[in-house]
């Protein structure tokens, strides 16, 4: 059985196929750096916005009140801040 020039070309090393080769190191690291700090800033934005919503009576029941929503976030979310540069 004879295979196809496709089939032949996929085993191609990646290295020698400028189409199939990743992007340079420092690219992928800083996409994978700016996506992990999105995503830890998206939850920082969405705990606080869940604690901006609940009522005064709802904070005092979790022992928080409205000025304490900024600090009791930050401490929540300590990795957010150390890694800001």
């Amino acid at each position: 059985m004879k295979t196809s020039p496709q089939c032949l070309t996929a085993s191609i090393p990646a290295a020698t196929d400028p189409v199939a080769r990743p992007a340079t190191p420092g690219w992928s690291g800083f996409v994978r750096r700016g996506w992990a700090r999105l995503r830890r800033w998206r939850l920082y934005r969405r705990d606080k916005q869940i604690l901006l919503a609940l009522s005064d009576d709802q904070l005092r029941d979790i022992g928080l009140t409205r000025g304490d929503i900024h600090h009791y976030n930050e401490a929540l979310h300590q990795h957010w801040r150390a890694r800001r540069r």
